[in-house]
């Protein structure tokens, strides 16, 4: 069908009549070494660089590997703008509770990290659940896709999530799945009730 409308032709690759793309197997060593690729919820789908510019707070020239999530935008602008986050109702509406954290502290070197060792974050994408703290990170993709099981990966030594330590360390993993559960709950998240609870 493609080819019936467009011209895939080398020379005219990126031409307004052309639709090409790289698929699956490209994209996975687009993202090597991570995991996967988007679409899904380990680091090959979710990790992705962010360039930050505001000379008055950010200092130049900085990279930093710190675990930062889209929701943080939101908190980071309101603290640059000085406007306080508001909370309780709003024109008749109750307001949601903004779950990123604002990025000036750490960027301005006043907070050495963006997320506490106390904080956690989860999100669900097509039925994958995942939730991290810290340097660990508990998933969840359904079959066929995934095992259908929880895996727990420690990213600090093993950030292309490669060794599942589910087996291993099954204290921490029932830890992280009562976190999955506790986000599961506060952001109102509806799954499908085959979703495993515990391994």
């Amino acid at each position: 069908m493609v080819t019936q409308f467009c011209d895939n032709s080398y020379d005219n690759l990126g031409a307004a009549n052309s639709f090409i793309w790289y698929g699956p197997s490209w994209a996975q060593a687009a993202t090597a070494p991570s995991r996967m690729n988007k679409g899904y919820i380990t680091q090959g789908g979710i990790r992705c660089p962010a360039i930050v510019r505001y000379p008055s707070v950010f200092q130049g020239g900085q990279i930093s590997d710190e675990f930062t999530t889209v929701m943080d935008i939101y908190p980071t602008i309101l603290a640059l703008a000085g406007v306080s986050v508001c909370s309780g109702m709003f024109q008749g509406r109750k307001v949601v509770p903004i779950r990123g954290q604002s990025w000036v502290e750490h960027f301005s070197a006043k907070r050495p990290h963006v997320y506490d060792e106390t904080s956690f974050n989860g999100w669900e994408l097509f039925g994958q659940c995942a939730v991290r703290r810290g340097r660990w990170k508990a998933l969840m993709i359904p079959e066929p896709l995934g095992t259908g099981k929880w895996e727990l990966f420690d990213l600090e030594k093993d950030p292309g999530e490669i060794y599942n330590l589910a087996d291993q360390e099954k204290g921490k993993l029932e830890e992280m799945i009562g976190l999955w559960e506790q986000y599961e709950n506060e952001a109102g998240v509806l799954l499908s009730p085959d979703i495993p609870r515990f391994n």
